[in-house]
């Protein structure tokens, strides 16, 4: 074991904490409410401005990300008043402890797709500047089955995992 192993492992298992704490129900509401504010803030801050605009004066210059931000916060305090309803009917049902223990599967999953992201990231960028040596990358059990898991999840990543930093970088400038 490395220390990019001790690496990997610490935030797995805060993963596995946090999700225990918050359970299934909080760890999935919480993407959804992500996801479903900025999608409806985008979609429907046309009605919240109209609205603003009726009840308020507010200058138009600002108008477009206060209605987004109103519309935004909405729908994730909406969906987080849902989400607590239905942990208590879990609660209320015996079914709490599946709850906590799918939350922390939910929670390892999540930071291993975040270690996995950054492990991509880092060795686009390492061809250049040798962040990790190959043999530290060698000696680790996780390093590797890490770097896989977002390729594997998304396909257009295999080539930006295999491109050197410059390319990286260069491939990023271009869809500015």
């Amino acid at each position: 074991m490395s220390y990019i192993d001790i690496a990997i492992i610490i935030p797995l298992i805060w993963g596995l904490y946090r999700g225990f704490i918050k359970g299934l129900i909080i760890q999935v509401a919480s993407l959804i409410s992500l996801i479903l504010g900025i999608y409806i803030g985008v979609k429907f801050s046309d009605v919240a401005s109209a609205l603003l605009q009726e009840n308020f004066t507010l200058d138009k210059q600002y108008l477009g990300i206060i209605s987004f931000v109103i519309t935004f916060i909405v729908v994730v305090v909406g969906i987080h008043f849902i989400a607590k309803l239905l942990e208590k009917i879990v609660n209320m049902v015996a079914m709490g402890i599946f709850n906590k223990l799918l939350g922390s599967l939910m929670g390892a999953a999540k930071y291993g797709l975040i270690i996995s992201v950054l492990l991509v990231i880092v060795n686009s960028i390492d061809a250049s500047f040798n962040i990790v040596s190959e043999s530290e990358k060698r000696k680790s059990v996780l390093y590797g089955p890490m770097l896989k898991i977002v390729p594997a999840i998304i396909p257009g990543i295999k080539s930006l995992a295999k491109k050197e930093s410059g390319e990286v970088l260069a491939l990023l400038q271009e869809d500015k």
